[in-house]
């Protein structure tokens, strides 16, 4: 599985919902606003193979509704007019519970 990663320009972490394991469920780096959550991802080789040779790429979101979503590899946040880069992490102000 993508691994999370973190990023310049995080400002949260979310965590795991209550009742969940933190094994099952990590914390996630995030840059939140008004209006976007926005988390990075790092494919593994193995997987990359696999996107190479099938094409798709599957997402699985838990839950009964299904929020707008972007996947894809160009970034959409800008940190002072540039492309942010992903690890060395930047260490988010704020860690946020994931209740809902």
């Amino acid at each position: 599985m993508a691994n999370a990663v973190g990023f310049e320009g995080a400002n949260s972490i979310m965590q795991a919902p209550v009742g969940v394991a933190s094994h099952e469920c990590l914390d996630l780096p995030v840059f939140r606003d008004q209006s976007q959550i926005i988390s990075c991802w790092r494919l593994t080789g193995e997987e990359l193979e696999t996107i190479k040779k099938t094409g798709v790429v599957w997402l699985s979101i838990s839950g009964q509704g299904m929020p707008p979503v972007y996947i894809g590899a160009k970034d959409v946040l800008h940190v002072d007019g540039r492309e942010p880069t992903a690890e060395p992490y930047i260490k988010p102000a704020k860690r946020i519970n994931n209740a809902s």
